[in-house]
């Protein structure tokens, strides 16, 4: 699900070329690292039963990966919602604002 509350004058276009300038190059290489990390390490802090939400989730390599009950996942850039799984709820927010 892809929720958004984001205000177009603060500019999601340049944010968003911002982000594939600084990071599409090295998507397949994160992910890696997370497909990796997040069983062996991160998934011991985390209860299969519990919910958790991803806060400034970038492209969702974290998200992705983890296993929960449900899976919440913020991020300001307007391609983070495309990155998500289907079981993960999204919302293109600005997390220090009012959240939805």
């Amino acid at each position: 699900m892809h929720l958004s509350n984001t205000d177009e004058s603060s500019g999601p276009a340049e944010l968003q070329k911002e982000y594939q300038h600084r990071f599409s190059f090295t998507e397949s290489y994160r992910n890696e690292v997370w497909s990796r990390l997040v069983p062996k390490f991160f998934q011991a802090l985390v209860p299969e039963h519990s919910e958790i939400l991803d806060l400034g989730c970038g492209y969702g390599e974290f998200i992705n990966h983890i296993k929960a009950r449900t899976k919440y996942a913020m991020d300001l850039n307007p391609d983070a919602g495309a990155r998500i799984n289907s079981d993960v709820r999204f919302f293109l927010h600005d997390c220090s604002l009012e959240w939805p």
